[in-house]
């Protein structure tokens, strides 16, 4: 597992944490930035591949 999909898979939790406290706490706000952190995570998945060519051992 890559570093990118690593970090793809720990800003997701993040936006799903975030969103789900604004759900149970009744916080428009909060949700919404649950939700712009998901969706920063939805465009890493377009970024280019270039971007992030790391090296094999």
């Amino acid at each position: 597992m890559t570093r990118y999909l690593t970090a793809r898979i720990i800003v997701t939790l993040v936006g799903i944490v975030i969103w789900g406290y604004g759900q149970h706490y009744e916080q428009a706000q909060v949700r919404v930035g649950g939700m712009l952190v998901l969706g920063v995570a939805l465009a890493m998945r377009f970024a280019p591949k270039r971007w992030f060519d790391e090296e094999e051992a």
